[in-house]
């Protein structure tokens, strides 16, 4: 019966061996039985485990007590060390009382247990440690695990990390399409989704369906968000680029042109003093139109960097004087208001930065005023605060959307219908001007609640503003 055991069986005094089964001989790498009956039981332990198998055999053959099962190493007849497990019973041969060891090889086991042990760890640090978001869901897409990053992006957004339906973070038909990775196939890719969180993150999301013991789904989320929006900015920085160059090629040549006109308006003027009025009051409006030609060339080189005038102290109050003379025409019904905290406010800047900066915001709030109802009003104040102008332009127009935001300052982009209106540079070039000064430009607006521009100017080269 022991020799056709699936177990090693030995049966030893505490010293000598006494019995060994088929099993044993082939565990213990002998020829035969009798290679090994005979032998010292403890020439077959590894030096580790001496004294824990002495202590064994006393209370197996001196108490009469069985032993539970240990692992142990042992040394085969070859000297090569193997792991086994080992059971220890009492048991009786011709009067004496002996102890009867059952063992088993389980050298490949602890192999499989110890590549499985790092595989499992490898697969925690990457899976930890990875640059995307990882989920694990169980059959009813209840999350099981999930690693730091997805803790993090879910910290970020305000939720708790540790919630429980993943379904729940999805639109409808997302969800559906998850869902039927269950039944229809183990995988399911989809690109820039909005998932449902508060600032409604864009993501790359992958469902892996895995095949396991129990059916269990990997969700490999990438927040493309970041990614998105500095490809957006890099096409509004092409476009500049383009722009740029467009303008420095036609700059030149209008500018010569403009030269040229102006220069026979001038023979006109001193050549024919005896000219009717109304010839000299056309006369001087092409003169302001060719001059308002001139003043273009200089915005579209100061909206790519290549126009150089001197940094100089500018009076704000003069300025908003100026615009105030330039837009005067145009308000028809509306009421251009000036608060002011200072009465001469001097910034470090050009006089036509900082005109170009108020007209251009002014002239944004008159359109947005053109088809309003009731009461008009437009309000230009300004304030210091920690060495910072904080200049702020208000109307109580329609108002922008939240979508329509996020695009005024890329270029070309306008609201209005008619090409004639507006060319969609207006924001673009006060943009250019303040990230120029080293301020920030900010809109605050509410369909149907009006816009306010924020503009943060630092007042000295030492000064550094933000705008919350």
């Amino acid at each position: 019966m022991l020799d056709l055991s699936p177990f090693g069986v030995a049966v030893h005094d505490g010293a000598t061996v006494i019995y060994v089964n088929k099993q044993a001989v082939k565990v213990l790498g002998a020829d035969s039985s009798e290679e090994l009956v005979g032998r010292n039981i403890l020439t077959f332990i590894h030096p580790d485990y001496l004294e824990i198998v002495k202590k064994r055999s006393r209370v197996i053959i001196e108490e009469g007590k069985d032993v539970d099962i240990l692992e142990e190493k042992f040394l085969r007849v070859d000297g090569k060390v193997i792991d086994v497990e080992v059971l220890g019973t009492t048991t009786y041969y011709q009067g004496r009382v002996l102890a009867q060891v059952l063992f088993r090889d389980i050298t490949e086991k602890k192999s499989y247990e110890k590549e499985i042990f790092f595989n499992e760890r490898r697969f925690r640090t990457v899976f930890q440690n990875s640059p995307f978001i990882e989920i694990i869901l169980d059959d009813h897409f209840i999350v099981k695990d999930a690693n730091n990053m997805c803790h993090a992006f879910f910290v970020e957004n305000n939720l708790d990390p540790n919630f429980t339906n993943f379904l729940d973070l999805l639109d409808e038909k997302t969800s559906q399409q998850v869902m039927q990775v269950s039944s229809t196939s183990s995988l399911l890719k989809k690109n820039e989704i909005s998932l449902e969180l508060p600032d409604h993150p864009i993501c790359n999301f992958t469902v892996i369906r895995l095949d396991t013991e129990i059916t269990e789904y990997f969700i490999l989320i990438e927040d493309i968000t970041s990614l998105l929006k500095m490809k957006k900015e890099l096409e509004v920085r092409e476009k500049i680029t383009n722009l740029g160059l467009l303008s420095s090629g036609l700059s030149h040549d209008f500018n010569n042109l403009l030269t040229s006109s102006l220069g026979y308006i001038e023979l006109l003027k001193t050549g024919f003093s005896d000219l009717p009025e109304e010839v000299k009051t056309i006369i001087h409006e092409i003169e302001r139109t060719n001059l308002r030609g001139k003043d273009l060339i200089k915005r579209l080189q100061g909206l790519v960097g290549n126009r150089k005038e001197e940094v100089r102290n500018v009076n704000l109050k003069t300025v908003i004087e100026e615009v105030q003379k330039i837009v005067f025409p145009r308000l028809g019904g509306i009421s251009l208001i000036i608060s002011k905290k200072e009465e001469d406010l001097m910034i470090l800047a050009t006089f036509n930065d900082i005109f170009q900066v108020i007209l251009n915001l002014v002239v944004n709030a008159i359109d947005a005023l053109s088809k309003k109802e009731g009461e008009k009003w437009i309000e230009i104040s300004y304030i210091v605060r920690e060495e910072c102008l904080l200049l702020s332009i208000s109307d109580n127009g329609r108002g922008m959307s939240p979508e329509v935001q996020g695009e005024i300052f890329h270029p070309f982009f306008s609201t209005k219908s008619s090409l004639n209106e507006s060319r969609g540079l207006g924001l673009v070039t006060v943009q250019s001007i303040v990230s120029r000064l080293r301020g920030q430009i900010q809109v605050r607006s509410e369909l149907g609640r009006g816009t306010t521009m924020l503009v943060n100017l630092p007042l000295s080269t030492e000064a550094k503003c933000y705008l919350q």
